[in-house]
């Protein structure tokens, strides 16, 4: 279990429709309270990240010129640097990019929630999927809370993926994953071939810009936010 994990992000993507719940089937929408997602199996409709070379972030605890270098991934490069635990902290971060071969120079910031507290983490032993998985949490300086759970199922040489995505407001303090959610996961043990996993991360207010293309224009949608939250391995029953 790792618990008050600390992560900032930077995404970028061309796109025309919402982050929330794109490509995957919504459960469960209430306005103003929440709305849930799940995906199978990685059928939902996956983001192309562009090319825009390195950059630096810069923010307290950081050293001058912290470097965020690129790393190869199927739907392309991701840009990340791990510093050591415990050095992001509540406060403004801004990420400067140089310009790459898609993307040109551009610049976001974002604010570092200062807390982030699950107050029921520990009595959530296990996910119960006839009945509503319920998590109250207290904190500042974020704007969203992300419920991630999923199931790992293996049979012979298939594994099946599961995955449930739940956006909730942060103010609100507390969020039940319904029943029709849930019922998408599948039966798994805490660790093994088969495994569940839940997570609840607080997410800043999302540093939205928009960057200059190589090729003309601009991207349509640019998201500069950071995360600081929680997960363990957790069984499904």
């Amino acid at each position: 279990m790792t618990q008050g994990k600390k992560v900032a992000r930077i995404t970028f993507a061309i796109l025309s429709t919402p982050l929330v719940c794109r490509g995957q089937s919504v459960i469960s929408t209430v306005a103003g309270t929440g709305t849930c997602c799940a995906d199978a199996d990685g059928v939902a409709a996956t983001l192309a990240y562009l090319q825009g070379a390195d950059g630096s972030l810069g923010g307290p605890n950081l050293p001058a010129g912290f470097a965020m270098g690129s790393i190869a991934s199927p739907i392309g490069p991701v840009y990340s640097n791990s510093p050591a635990a415990g050095t992001l902290t509540g406060g403004a971060y801004t990420l400067t990019g140089l310009g790459g071969a898609q993307v040109g120079s551009f610049s976001a910031s974002t604010t570092f929630p200062a807390s982030f507290t699950v107050t029921n983490w520990d009595s959530v032993t296990a996910i119960d999927r006839t009945r509503p998985l319920t998590f109250n949490w207290t904190g500042a300086g974020f704007d969203r809370v992300f419920i991630l759970a999923n199931s790992a199922t293996t049979v012979g040489s298939n594994q099946h993926l599961v995955t449930i995505s739940c956006y909730v407001p942060g103010s609100q303090g507390s969020y039940s994953v319904p029943v029709a959610a849930l019922a998408y996961l599948q039966p798994a043990a805490t660790t093994g071939a088969s495994f569940g996993t839940v997570s609840l991360q607080a997410i800043s207010a999302r540093g939205a810009f928009t960057a200059p293309l190589v090729g003309g224009g601009q991207t349509d949608i640019g998201a500069f936010e950071a995360n600081l939250g929680m997960e363990k391995n957790i069984a499904i029953q």
